[in-house]
């Protein structure tokens, strides 16, 4: 009897224990002494019960920097006594980097009431043999192009990995550097390089950073881990590793030379114009357009300054929106910038153009440089017609020779009117062919220094945009001149705003009101955009869904 309750005793307490060592949360790490270049593997495993609450792990970030972490969930089956138990288990996955050397700590996790055991991390500086050891297999060759810039200068940052074959590993991400903009010039380069007798591959990434505050900007040592070998069954792999030097440059502020309102920092800068004719021929009335460009090397295109808001006396000026785009050269960023800017003369006689300044540092000389168009006068010749008088908008106006039910004897003037109107949306549908054109004439003369412009076609989405600008400040020209380059890039079978206004009879109502605002001779700053921009709107809607639905019928039934 006794021996009875003894064994039952026995196979409780057993049992209980069982309990709860299934209930755990254990952390362990694949090395405890690692050199300051090594990467070390955490698990953290919490079973049945202790998974239940969620676990904190932000104190690893005091000695570690987490380079990747992932979870596991998993369960574990075990017959004890003929009683099958099962085990759920989650396992989370660190691979860390210490950040400095000496014995740092993985500290205790909880979840409930359950805890894990710290752990010390010794880490020890790699001896000048591991280095030498290392190199045979894979090293870093990491360079900046300056060690001295100015705020929002370019510094363009180059990462060599040399290694052998059969090395695997992750290459590092991008630097992410506190308050700089990090711009990818070459993600991937791999060639050949022959160092000290040995063949090497090597992988190159470059990249063009622009600190956004002075001081010194510290580019942290690049880092990598992985392993040397193939595998197999036979063959066992083995670690390597490697680590660049560290980079400082120091940043400049603003000089006090400096004369713009715009700062900016760049290695070469130039700007051009081009003419829809060379030379342009000024005519009251009717709409010229000039192509203003800017290129920058070293620079990005936020920084760049927008040309369009110029006044000239004796025209109306209208600019659209300015085009930009960087990109990537031997030299790091380019910066394009176009803007195309319609001049419409208001009377006849001189038309003077402003000249157009543009002060910048040059990084390369520390010194203010200034890009320059030149001032130019322009002879305007009279409307076409005897007493014709310039109309207020820049856009084709060819719907006010539109035909109408008017039998009266037709006057010379308005015949003239309607010949010149004519030609007038003929100049300016030669203008849509001739845009590409333009973008070598811009770029000819630093052909050698900066890249060419280029244009695309009419953009529908970005004409639309412009429009609905103009709508919401009530501009009541700039509307009438949008609302034609929006239709044309929808419906380029639209010849006029008349035209536009036939698919929609309130449409062509609010057109009219427009044109009324614009050719009545009191103000047409009382005119609300609202209505034009919602009629638009839904035009535009409506005509989506009708052309899938026409492109849908087409497919399901083909001729």
């Amino acid at each position: 009897m006794t021996r009875l309750l003894i064994g039952s005793v026995l196979i409780f307490i057993s049992l209980f224990a069982g309990s709860l060592a299934q209930a755990s949360l254990t952390a362990t790490v694949d090395r405890n002494i690692i050199t300051d270049v090594d990467l070390i593997k955490l698990t953290v495993r919490a079973a049945d019960r202790a998974i239940e609450d969620k676990i904190d792990f932000s104190a690893l970030e005091q000695d570690f920097e987490i380079v990747s972490e992932h979870m596991n969930r998993n369960q574990s089956l075990s017959i004890v006594n003929g009683q099958t138990k099962r085990v759920v288990y989650e396992d989370y996955v660190f691979t860390l980097q210490p950040k400095r050397m000496g014995n740092l700590f993985i500290p205790v996790f909880r979840s409930g009431n359950y805890r894990s055991d710290p752990i010390t991390i010794r880490v020890q500086q790699q001896t000048a043999n591991q280095r030498d050891q290392m190199r045979q297999f894979v090293f870093f060759e990491t360079s900046v192009d300056t060690r001295d810039t100015y705020v929002q200068g370019q510094i363009i940052y180059s990462v060599k990995l040399f290694y052998t074959e059969a090395i695997g590993g992750d290459f590092p991400q991008a630097p992410s550097l506190p308050d700089t903009v990090v711009e990818t010039l070459e993600n991937e380069n791999r060639f050949e390089a022959i160092v000290g007798g040995k063949r090497y591959y090597v992988l190159e990434k470059r990249y063009a950073l622009f600190p956004q505050r002075s001081g010194e900007l510290v580019i942290p040592r690049e880092r990598f881990t992985g392993t040397r070998g193939r595998g197999g069954i036979f063959s066992q792999r083995q670690r390597v590793s490697a680590v660049s030097d560290s980079h400082t440059v120091n940043v400049r502020t603003i000089p006090d030379a400096f004369s713009g309102d715009a700062w900016i920092p760049a290695k070469a800068l130039g700007v051009r114009e081009a003419w829809t004719e060379q030379p342009p021929t000024f005519r009251v009335g009717e709409p010229v357009n000039r192509q203003l460009a800017i290129s920058a090397i070293g620079l990005s295109s936020t920084l760049l300054p927008e040309l369009g808001e110029m006044e000239i006396n004796g025209a109306k000026v209208y600019a659209d929106p300015p085009t930009t785009e960087n990109r990537v050269t031997e030299e790091g960023i380019t910066a394009l910038q176009v803007t195309t800017v319609g001049i419409v003369p208001t009377q006849e006689g001189q038309l003077t153009l402003p000249e157009i300044r543009i002060p910048w540092w040059n990084t390369q000389t520390n010194r203010e440089e200034v890009a320059v168009i030149e001032s130019a006068t322009y002879k305007v010749l009279p409307a076409t017609g005897d007493t014709a008088t310039a109309p207020t908008v820049t856009v084709p106006v060819s719907e006010l020779s539109a035909p109408t039910v008017n039998r009266e004897p037709a006057n010379p003037y308005w015949q003239w009117a309607a010949i010149a109107f004519g030609l007038l949306w003929l100049l300016t549908a030669w203008q849509w062919l001739l845009v590409r054109r333009q973008v070598r004439e811009i770029a000819s003369a630093q052909a050698a220094k900066f890249e060419r412009v280029s244009f695309s076609d009419p953009d529908e989405s970005q004409q639309f945009a412009v429009l609905k600008k103009a709508c919401t400040r009530n501009r009541a020209e700039d509307a009438h001149r949008q609302l034609f380059l929006w239709a044309k890039a929808r419906y380029p079978e639209v010849q006029s705003n008349v035209d536009l206004g036939r698919r929609q009879s309130s449409l062509a109502d609010e057109i009219r009101t427009l044109e009324s605002h614009l050719y009545a001779d009191g103000d047409s700053s009382s005119w609300s955009g609202d209505t034009l921009l919602k009629l638009v709107d839904e035009l535009r809607n409506a005509k989506t869904g009708k052309q899938k639905n026409k492109a849908l019928e087409a497919e399901l039934n083909p001729v």
